[in-house]
């Protein structure tokens, strides 16, 4: 079932269903619901958590972190997990994402699967980048933010060595998606 209770510092807790089978099929092809579920719940688990005082801005992709390594992603205690834009406050055009990745293995073949989620809430003033729709065919705001997260998920895949067959779950929330 679907939960709303409180967890500790206001979080919503829910349970969910995961499973690496989601990724045997193109999602491009075939529409599976319970990906579709999972990946609003690791959306909205993305949103910037917001602690108290000094912790204001240093803890943001703890709700995102603890999902990913709680459904395998996390890896090499921990150090699979990286992100970007959760430890500064939020300006016009930032973004924050966050990635994780592991070794899945469908039929006889092995990929790395990279799970890449984009903040789409409690963004502050980055949410005037909606704004910014310049004069050109693309929305100049929503290109700023690709191209940053694009910039991300490239750093990503060089520092932890990724290399050989990829599959690719990505995932935001309002602005994010």
């Amino acid at each position: 079932g679907y939960g709303n209770k409180k967890g500790k510092g206001g979080n919503s807790i829910a349970t969910y269903n995961y499973e690496d089978s989601y990724f045997t099929e193109t999602a491009r092809d075939n529409y599976n619901h319970d990906l579709a579920r999972m990946s609003l719940r690791l959306a909205l688990s993305a949103f910037a958590y917001h602690g108290k005082g000094d912790e204001r801005y240093t803890n943001q992709d703890k709700n995102a972190r603890k999902l990913l390594t709680d459904i395998g992603f996390g890896g090499d205690n921990g150090k699979a997990i990286d992100s970007v834009g959760y430890t500064t406050e939020p300006s016009v055009n930032s973004i924050g994402a966050i990635a994780g990745h592991k070794k899945v293995t469908y039929g006889d073949k092995e990929y790395t699967l990279i799970a890449l989620a984009i903040r789409g809430g409690n963004y502050e003033s980055e949410w005037g980048g909606n704004f910014n729709v310049g004069t050109g065919v693309e929305h100049k705001g929503f290109s700023e933010g690709r191209k940053k997260v694009l910039d991300f998920l490239s750093y990503y895949i060089n520092d932890k060595k990724i290399s050989g067959d990829v599959k690719l779950w990505i995932t935001g929330y309002s602005r994010a998606a």
